[in-house]
């Protein structure tokens, strides 16, 4: 039922499984995963914190509980359970991780950096390990083994978008423009990207000429003034523009480009 995305029958289904065996392990985790799955994560931790109850296992069910408290931004109880999991398993590489993840979190990158390279010698192949270093160093500044650790975790999970963009913060840092735009498109990809807009009008390419374009604001207005040194690049080029910006800037741009057309988003 999880499989086929009927969530509110799986869930149910996982329920009655505990109720008949409390001390049946898989329940409580698939519970918990489904119910972090959803967001419900709340939810999550009363189902694990239940578990404990009862003959489980509960090494994973304190990795699990610190990763959702990670989530949630509790770093102090996300810290407890990770180390819960390394007293019963000082080999949990996925407990190494959450607990490397709260010292980076507290600034402590060099603590963190020596428990996931332990991680990696435990398990090499698990790519949250190389994008927690990647984090920790280039939280450090170091950014020559930042951009080797996030590759690494890019090479061993293309589809994790973290490692691509954060990647593409410091090529862009360092001019490496051609490799670093390229990574910075995956921030549609992460999980709290940017609020797109879907156009019935193509992404413009230089094959589209320059007779019009449109530019729309993408972050903040911050963002949005510190980016408005390009559009006298872009008024050299094209016939007409129209610029899409958030209604407190609109005077604004109406006053320094009468070049262009300025359309709030309400327009």
């Amino acid at each position: 039922l999880n499989k086929f995305g009927d969530f509110d029958n799986s869930i149910n289904f996982f329920k009655k499984s505990i109720n008949l065996n409390h001390d049946y392990h898989l329940a409580y985790v698939n519970l918990g995963a489904l119910q972090k799955y959803l967001g419900l994560y709340n939810d999550a931790i009363d189902t694990y914190l239940s578990s404990l109850n009862y003959k489980v296992n509960y090494e994973d069910i304190y990795v699990n509980l610190s990763e959702i408290y990670i989530m949630l931004k509790k770093f102090d109880l996300a810290n407890d359970y990770a180390k819960k999991a390394i007293k019963i398993n000082s080999s949990n590489y996925l407990a190494l991780n959450n607990l490397a993840t709260c010292k980076i979190y507290y600034g402590k990158q060099s603590e963190a950096i020596d428990l996931l390279e332990n991680a990696k010698i435990i398990n090499h192949s698990f790519f949250g390990t190389h994008f927690n270093l990647g984090m920790a160093y280039k939280n450090l500044g170091d950014y020559k083994n930042a951009i080797s650790a996030f590759e690494d975790s890019i090479k061993l999970n293309s589809e994790f978008y973290e490692s691509h963009f954060t990647l593409s913060e410091i090529q862009l840092s360092k001019n490496n423009f051609s490799k670093g735009w390229v990574n910075y498109e995956h921030r549609w990809d992460r999980n709290n990207p940017p609020v797109k807009i879907n156009f019935s009008k193509p992404q413009w390419e230089p094959k589209l000429g320059y007779k019009k374009i449109l530019l729309w604001e993408e972050q903040g207005i911050g963002d949005q003034i510190l980016f408005s040194s390009i559009i006298n690049d872009l008024i050299k080029k094209f016939e007409k523009i129209y610029l899409l910006t958030d209604k407190r800037l609109v005077d604004i741009y109406k006053y320094n480009f009468p070049q262009i057309v300025v359309l709030s988003k309400s327009d």
